[in-house]
């Protein structure tokens, strides 16, 4: 996993380097630096446009690694959340 922590200017080098490496997990730190004013816009589309390319992503990997629904669920979602927020579905 990395975590970073760049301007939307780099929103290309971050496709490229998830492509080149599928497995990889990135963090993409204060969502491209998004704040409100002129740039605010611009910025959420190219957040929007590397969310959709990694949910396509997300889409086809499971299928690819052969997981069956109950799993992709697990890795794809409840384990996510439990790691960011602490909870877990059984408590």
């Amino acid at each position: 996993m990395i975590n970073v922590l760049v301007n939307r200017e780099m929103r290309p080098q971050i496709k490229s380097l998830a492509q080149r490496h599928p497995c990889l997990r990135i963090v993409i730190d204060h969502c491209l630096n998004l704040k409100a004013g002129a740039s605010l816009e611009p910025t959420l589309r190219d957040m929007v446009a590397l969310k959709v390319t990694l949910a396509r992503h997300l889409r086809i990997s499971p299928h690819k690694l052969g997981l069956d629904n109950a799993t992709q669920r697990a890795v794809l979602g409840e384990t996510a959340r439990s790691l960011w927020f602490g909870s877990h579905p059984d408590t």
